[in-house]
């Protein structure tokens, strides 16, 4: 029998990016562009590329892919006038 998570992780895009949710034709070239563009956590990701909302089969795999990006992105270092501090 095949588990559902292990089928997620093995259907390939062609190239080199895995689809890590089916339903909604998510990759993991799509998680590595919207943790560059900001998303910090499995939410964000979802409500920005609608990855997990369907059947919810690949949660396990979102997860874990989003975690393995977030802990390899770079830190995010808030610039002075980001935080409403003039320069003086």
């Amino acid at each position: 029998m095949v588990n559902e998570n292990d089928y997620h992780l093995r259907f390939h895009l062609t190239g080199r990016a895995m689809i890590v949710c089916v339903c909604k034709q998510v990759s993991e070239r799509d998680l590595d562009r919207e943790v560059a563009r900001g998303c910090r956590s499995v939410a964000d990701v979802a409500r920005s590329t609608g990855a997990g909302t369907d059947c919810g089969c690949c949660g396990e795999a979102l997860r874990e892919a989003v975690a393995e990006r977030l802990c390899s992105a770079p830190a995010r270092v808030p610039r002075p006038m980001d935080l409403g501090l003039a320069a003086k």
